[in-house]
């Protein structure tokens, strides 16, 4: 038809199910994005594991056809999220049905706030590496949201920015340390509080998880109760993400330690 591009379809796509009235993305169109997209990424992350997180259940078969077209090692986890409930309508409120494993969001590390001017590229993953994105939801993020807000501010009104760069880098700086700083402090009382619940346990054996391997050590999260702590013994060959058997071998109240070693 004139003015309307009608994308060549392979014979499986017109074989699938006589009901489609128009295929507007053919199989052969949607398998060669893929191995363009996979080829990408074994050049953007050579030298690392990329782990790809899907969205259940919609992306499950994409996923995994991405996951076979990257020319390297790669990890794969999914989270699913719902707003309808138990009900037939949306409820306008979308929650997490199934979250990422802890494994991998220990892996992505913590984030902090930098300035990034279009067009510039960005480390990490940044904006869930999406270029048109805010979030304004967490209170930990009131002060950089305030910062946003004047920003659009000036924009809507036709003004000059409030800030300019160099302060802005002065900002994001200073808001990632007072994040940090804050961490800190609600990491230790979680910590204390842990090792009073546990001090009372010391020699049973419980389920873990690693979550932190390093230079610095070993560290494992066990699933009842929920509390994280060092294996100080038996550690050798271990990963994040590796399951194990641990026993709760001391614990500091005052100083929030929590020590266990290899069942």
């Amino acid at each position: 038809m004139d003015g309307e591009v009608e994308p060549k379809a392979s014979r499986a796509d017109t074989t699938v199910d006589r009901r489609i009235g128009r295929i507007l993305i053919s199989r052969d169109e949607i398998a060669a994005r893929v191995t363009e997209l996979g080829e990408a990424i074994g050049r953007d992350y050579a030298g690392r594991t990329p782990v790809l997180v899907g969205v259940l259940k919609g992306a499950v078969v994409f996923t995994a056809d991405l996951l076979r077209a990257i020319p390297m090692p790669a990890a794969m986890d999914f989270m699913a999220v719902s707003s309808y409930g138990s009900g037939t309508r949306s409820t306008g409120v979308v929650r997490l049905t199934a979250d990422l494993s802890l494994s991998i969001v220990k892996l992505l590390g913590a984030g902090e706030y930098v300035l990034k001017r279009p067009g510039q590229a960005a480390e990490g993953h940044f904006g869930l590496a999406v270029d048109d994105y805010t979030h304004a939801t967490a209170p930990n993020r009131r002060f950089p949201d305030l910062i946003t807000q004047r920003l659009l501010k000036a924009v809507l009104a036709a003004r000059s920015a409030p800030y300019g760069d160099e302060e802005l880098r002065s900002l994001a700086a200073h808001s990632t340390e007072q994040e940090g700083n804050a961490a800190k402090v609600e990491r230790q009382v979680r910590k204390s509080a842990a090792a009073m619940l546990l001090e009372p346990r010391i020699g049973q054996q419980f389920d873990a998880l690693v979550t932190g391997a390093s230079e610095k050590g070993v560290w494992v999260r066990i699933r009842q109760p929920v509390a994280e702590g060092r294996l100080v013994k038996g550690f050798e060959g271990l990963d994040v993400g590796d399951a194990l058997r641990v026993q709760l071998a001391r614990t500091d109240v005052e100083r929030g330690y929590i020590d266990f070693i290899r069942a």
